[in-house]
């Protein structure tokens, strides 16, 4: 069957862009295709998920299994899983996109899925991947340029070379997808400054379908993989945490981060007796679908509350606890940093708390 829109996806934020796309972009009458690729990073079960949409909102969803190219293996592995990546890529997923009238794909990153997109007769419509969307989009309007991971390494040209060259070599040129796409975009403005035709989103389908709820005095706190990805050690982040727990005064329920190991969320657990869950899905969804809605949203900094900036009911309150400058050590996450406080602080629905001036016990929030 030929669908007149395929959408590539691989994380639960990729399946609600894609479903505020479907409706917003594409009339009632088009017939459309999921399709979840799957590497086994440890989204949650994004494939169940999207099977709940399936009816209502697209009209089949397919599952890619891929191999992941982990760092942690040898060599051979990673060669291996590149070679077995790029043939179901051309032989499962390049003929659907192929045939289908439009492709949307959830990340500009992502090889497999610009490889896929690479067969589409029309231009590719680039949908939101959180704050990596956002990085790519200032990167490429400071340089003027981007090369095939949208960004600049670090290190010397030769490095950056064979690394373009792999990418070549296995998925072929990949590049001239991301070199005039449309976007689907919380960052409508960054998309139109690199000369691209963008269309914002205002999540007009999301907030269509909020499910009326109690609103419990609960603060719903939005973690971080900083201590599993080294930027910071747990003693900092514990300091951090007591910090938000001491201003709050409401019970808090930690919201892991995919990438949160046990350990972590198991330190957390037994050092502030806070419950501590993790979602299957987007925050975002989780709180449009609850009949218990939190009234107090908190975190550090996150995509999420671009889109809960978006959605929120009044009842609730947002806010976001900036980190002390220098606090994170890579320049890619302090970059990010920059730019979420940079967008809130202008003016949005996000309240923005300082860690390093609540570090006297003051009720804040």
């Amino acid at each position: 069957m030929n669908y007149s829109a395929c959408f590539l996806i691989s994380a639960p934020l990729h399946l609600l862009n894609a479903i505020e796309a479907r409706r917003t972009l594409l009339s009632d009458s088009c017939t459309t295709l999921l399709i979840v690729l799957d590497k086994g990073n440890g989204f949650g079960d994004v494939l169940g998920l999207a099977a709940e949409f399936v009816g209502d909102v697209f009209d089949e969803c397919v599952h890619v299994s891929l191999m992941k190219p982990d760092a942690g293996y040898q060599p051979i592995h990673a060669i291996q899983s590149l070679i077995y990546n790029k043939r179901v890529i051309k032989n499962e997923v390049v003929p659907k996109c192929e045939s289908a009238g439009k492709v949307f794909i959830g990340n500009i990153l992502n090889q497999e899925m610009l490889a896929a997109a690479h067969s589409s007769a029309e231009r590719v419509t680039i949908l939101d991947d959180g704050t990596s969307t956002l990085s790519y989009l200032e990167a490429r309007k400071r340089k003027g340029r981007h090369n095939w991971l949208g960004i600049e390494y670090p290190g010397s040209r030769l490095g950056c070379f064979l690394k373009i060259l792999v990418a070549r070599l296995f998925y072929g040129d990949i590049d001239s997808v991301r070199f005039n796409p449309s976007f689907f975009t919380l960052y409508n403005d960054e998309a139109i400054a690199i000369g691209c035709e963008s269309t914002e989103n205002h999540y007009d389908y999301i907030k269509s379908i909020m499910v009326d709820a109690v609103v419990e005095p609960r603060f719903d706190f939005l973690g971080a993989p900083f201590v599993d990805r080294g930027e910071l050690v747990w003693e900092d982040y514990r300091e951090w945490l007591a910090i938000v727990q001491k201003n709050s005064e409401h019970p808090i329920r930690y919201i892991a981060h995919w990438s949160e190991s046990d350990e972590s969320l198991k330190l957390i657990k037994d050092e502030f007796d806070i419950e501590c869950i993790r979602l299957d899905y987007p925050y975002e969804l989780e709180y449009v679908l609850s009949k218990n809605k939190a009234s107090l949203i908190g975190g550090w900094f996150s995509s999420a509350f671009d889109v809960l900036d978006r959605i929120k009911q009044d009842s609730t309150v947002l806010v976001c606890f900036k980190p002390p400058e220098n606090a994170l050590s890579s320049m890619s996450i302090k970059s990010s940093e920059s730019s979420f406080f940079s967008r809130h602080e202008k003016g949005s629905n996000v309240n923005i708390m300082h860690l390093a001036d609540h570090v006297e016990n003051r009720n804040v929030v």
